[in-house]
């Protein structure tokens, strides 16, 4: 039986083509051709490709074909082929963590080949983890990429003490190069390699010398990376990296990000992780590489592992397709071998630079009360553009905080956008605030703002409790927050061990939790249930008629009265009661994406969740937005208490206390990174030198050189040429025409 390898990217140096490289280089015992895009056709067009070359080469039984979901490539075989997708990373993935709007009609194309497939494997636990909610019905099958680039422990003087490989874009994390580096003794030498290099602005902070080489193919890559101690990978997601594969072949140790499958390929004597987000830690392990380097043997004996894992794997696969049942292969994961160490009591932000701060408030209370504490006490510099003037409206008990007037504007932001963007360029913020973000009416704006490459900072109202706190995500709120992508283990900075601890509920009744129907938690992150009266009959109608059930409706909501409807004997209506009560005595609470299911953490009650929010991937909540409650339903406690009170005591580090803030309290450093370390300083990708007319003032200190530009065609353009060109042509041609002015106004007296 044939194996047939589909290769839907014409570029040979891409992440798939280097693993179909070595998966020929390492399997000797399978008979195995590959079929490329060698023409560059386009996703359909390949497509039909693979069916024409596919059903005339071959029968169903004459072959297996291994495809990565990328481009969707096996849409249109039929389905008796022996098809097996290998898991790469999905384009939905790449683009979120690239900072793009992924593309879901390619992603839809993706997940039907992954679905159709007889077989799917994977390289890590960790991507089917990001995309667990679309394969609850695919069995999969794990074990790693293999790695073969030659002669590995070819001995090279080590020229560079760091190196970076790789394509400079947001997603393999270009954004954090700055700030490891900046943490790094001046005497380095940094190598930085791959498309674009050359285009990244280096800090005035980084003190260490370095070197960019722009694209680097072929083996030439293993060259440099032989003569480097250390290798750095900041992506923001990984899968099974192959630029981390080929290092550990040249025996160089790499640090990277907690993200992804990185701490599954091997032990950290040579991969060290560092919580994202976390430079000097970064930069620690940079340092602890390059002093003591590790032994060869721990390379030798990881590349074994990793390779034996992939035959392994490949061989299980193959006989389960021989023999027509799917028992799927769970490979090797180092996962469990990486621990935090405690937190030094020296790795606090001593020191914070004067940073300029431009806020975009809906309302005026995200600047009097939310941002203008925080920011005083940070001792930066802001502007503030609010659609409603300073004391139009107040959420907190307390004084609005006092906000310089003169830097602070009132105008219609979402009808007046580009005022908007004119007023941030002449600004030049080192980051954007911006409350929420997540409301379809932002969008247009939020799309112009990410066009300036400036970082844009999120906030939203705490959690432990709601009132009087904030806290701030780099990537958005709720549902889109960073918070929310993280594991427990990733939040909490420690690996639990996950004991067989039994608790029975013990609750009277399921509480059901309301959302405004303003929500951005409806609108935005509520798949299913887009209204609460839908919501409430679905879950109603689900569980047990046994089970007793006690509506709470939001305490603003202006139309409780409309859920009376649904009382009956075992269903009723709660206003009054408060809902640290009403919890108490719950065994289980189910709502949309509610901060009461946050709340629920405090108590032995299971969460039932119908929205994405920040409890997602933290395995202490039941997603019910793909399963109906029904088939979830369950009288043992999801989550551990030691692993509850851990995810809620590092969620209350990560809120301020707004009043405590005021006093100079100060608040954890944790709190703050996303307002300390997620800046830029270099605008030159802003400077617009050809400015429009516009009715706003403009500073021209800023400014190099400003050029007036006229409509093309129009006669103000053509004179105007004519005075740079020909200046004594012009003044010539404008005395004639005053003499000729002249001379009809006397003809015509």
């Amino acid at each position: 039986m044939k194996y047939l390898v589909i290769n839907p990217y014409h570029n040979a140096s891409h992440g798939i083509a280097n693993y179909i490289k070595n998966l020929k280089s390492i399997v000797n015992d399978i008979d195995l051709i590959s079929f490329d895009n060698k023409k560059n056709l386009s996703p359909i067009e390949f497509r039909e490709e693979v069916l024409k070359y596919v059903t005339t080469k071959f029968g169903y039984d004459d072959v297996i074909i291994e495809a990565p979901e990328a481009k969707a490539s096996t849409l249109l075989l039929p389905a008796k082929y022996n098809v097996h997708i290998r898991l790469h990373c999905p384009l939905a993935v790449a683009q979120k963590y690239d900072g793009q709007t992924p593309n879901q009609q390619e992603y839809s194309n993706e997940l039907r080949v992954i679905n159709k497939a007889k077989l799917v494997s994977s390289p890590s636990y960790a991507l089917v983890k990001e995309i667990g909610n679309e394969l609850k019905s695919t069995q999969v099958t794990y074990y790693k990429n293999p790695i073969d680039i030659g002669d590995s422990e070819k001995n090279v003087d080590k020229q560079y003490d760091l190196v970076f490989m790789g394509r400079f874009q947001e997603l393999k994390g270009t954004s954090h190069i700055n700030k490891i580096l900046e943490n790094l003794p001046e005497n380095y030498n940094v190598l930085l390699f791959g498309a674009k290099s050359e285009t990244l602005k280096i800090s005035p902070k980084v003190k260490c010398k370095v070197y960019k080489k722009g694209q680097v193919l072929g083996n030439a890559r293993f060259d440099l990376i032989r003569k480097s101690k250390c290798l750095m990978m900041p992506s923001n997601f990984e899968n099974c990296s192959m630029v981390i594969l080929e290092s550990l072949a040249c025996h160089v140790p790499v640090v990277t990000w907690d993200v992804g499958g990185n701490k599954e390929i091997a032990p950290p004597s040579i991969i060290k992780c560092a919580k994202l987000g976390d430079y000097n830690d970064y930069s620690r392990k940079i340092v602890s590489f390059i002093e003591n380097p590790p032994s060869s043997n721990d390379f030798t004996s990881a590349i074994d592992c990793i390779n034996k894992d992939f035959s392994t794997g490949i061989t299980h696969l193959i006989n389960e397709i021989a023999q027509k049942t799917i028992i799927p292969y769970l490979g090797m994961n180092n996962e469990k071998l990486h621990i935090y160490e405690p937190t030094r009591n020296d790795q606090t932000i001593t020191e914070i630079n004067k940073l300029r701060v431009f806020g975009i408030a809906y309302s005026n209370e995200h600047i009097e009360e939310l941002w203008g504490p925080v920011i005083s006490y940070l001792g930066y510099e802001y502007r503030y553009v609010s659609r409603q003037p300073l004391g139009h409206h107040t959420v907190f008990k307390h004084e609005p905080f006092q906000i310089e007037k003169k830097w602070f504007c009132h105008f219609d932001w979402i009808k007046d956008p580009a005022r908007l963007i004119n007023q941030i360029k002449n600004y030049r913020p080192n980051f954007i605030l911006f409350h929420n973000g997540a409301h379809p009416i932002y969008a247009h704006v939020l799309k112009s703002l990410k066009q300036l490459k400036i970082p844009i900072i999120y906030s939203e109202l705490g959690w432990f409790p709601q009132k009087d706190h904030i806290y701030f995500d780099k990537w958005g709120v709720n549902g889109l927050s960073y918070l929310a992508s993280q594991t427990t283990e990733q939040l909490c900075g420690r690996t639990f061990v996950h004991e067989k601890e039994y608790i029975e509920l013990k609750g009277d009744y399921a509480l059901i939790v309301t959302q405004l129907e303003n929500d951005t938690n409806l609108i935005v992150n509520s798949p299913r249930f887009k209204n609460n009266e839908t919501f409430i009959k679905h879950v109603v109608d689900k569980i047990s008629d046994k089970t007793d059930v006690i509506i709470k409706p939001h305490p603003l909501d202006k139309y409780k009265e409309r859920y009376e409807k649904f009382a009956s004997e075992r269903v009723r209506v709660e206003i009054n009661t408060d809902t640290n009560t009403l919890l108490k005595n719950a065994h289980s609470v189910i709502g949309i994406n509610s901060t009461v299911l946050l709340q629920a953490l405090e108590f032995d009650v299971n969460i039932y969740s119908y929205g994405h929010s920040i409890l997602d991937n933290k395995n202490i909540a039941i997603n019910c937005i793909s399963d109906d409650i029904d088939s979830l339903w369950s009288n043992k406690l999801k989550g551990s208490r030691e692993i509850r009170n851990s995810v809620i005591e590092n969620l209350k580090l990560r809120q301020i206390n707004l009043l405590d803030i005021r006093e100079k309290i100060k608040p954890s450093d944790i709190s703050l990174i996303p307002l300390v370390e997620n800046n830029i300083f270099d605008f030159t990708h802003i400077i617009d030198i050809n400015l429009k007319p516009t009715q706003h003032p403009i500073s021209l200190t800023k400014i190099d050189h400003v050029q007036l530009t006229f409509p093309t065609g129009s006669k103000k353009s053509k004179k105007l040429k004519k005075l740079i060109k020909k200046p004594k042509l012009f003044f010539n041609d404008m005395l004639k025409n005053l003499f000729n002015h002249k001379n009809k106004v006397m003809h015509k007296r």
